[in-house]
């Protein structure tokens, strides 16, 4: 096997919690990859998660790839945004501060940070992951030009599922197609 992946859920789906499965899983294994598909991005502040995945980073000596994804707008997916002070429709936003926040608590110290959802004043997240400048991250993203976009500004990869084979040969030209567009270096992408 080349990894083994677990998803996430507080309310929605219920299932242990995929950052402690994880951490069991990389203690019993020594090569595999371990991955979510997918963690809810914001479902937890970006400290406290960039700390735990942090860690299991750490256990895992390098070997997670971090899925993240951000729900529906199913009426479980929406109790369980709500239940943790977070409003539905605004979990793309939380989500995608949450990522800036990790990816510089994982690369740099005294981080300095001031969003619409999240403000930070010089914090130094140690211990840092094995990963540099962290885990990669590939983002989930389907079914529009706005979720294919988010993929390329946010992700190191594409996390796809329940699409065609036809959809996704589409969807990655367009995901590759935006993140040039962005700046970014469109073969880097997973």
């Amino acid at each position: 096997f080349d990894g083994a992946w677990v998803g996430d859920s507080l309310l929605a789906s219920p299932r242990p919690d995929a950052i402690t499965t994880l951490a069991a899983v990389a203690a019993r294994t020594k090569r595999i990859n371990l991955g979510t598909s997918i963690l809810i991005a914001a479902l937890r502040h970006p400290v406290s998660q960039a700390y735990s995945l942090a860690t299991l980073d750490l256990i895992s000596k390098g070997r997670l790839i971090l899925g993240l994804g951000f729900a529906s707008s199913s009426p479980t997916h929406k109790l369980e945004s709500s239940s943790i002070g977070v409003p539905n429709e605004q979990r793309f936003a939380h989500a995608a501060e949450g990522i800036e926040i990790m990816r510089a608590l994982w690369s740099q110290d005294d981080v300095t940070y001031h969003g619409k959802h999240y403000a930070l004043e010089g914090v130094t997240l140690l211990p840092k992951p094995v990963q540099r400048p962290g885990p990669e991250l590939w983002v989930h993203g389907k079914g529009s030009d706005v979720a294919l976009r988010r993929v390329a500004r946010l992700g190191d990869g594409w996390m796809a599922n329940m699409i065609s084979a036809d959809q996704f040969a589409v969807d990655w030209q367009k995901i590759r197609g935006f993140a040039r567009d962005g700046g970014r270096d469109a073969q880097a992408l997973t």
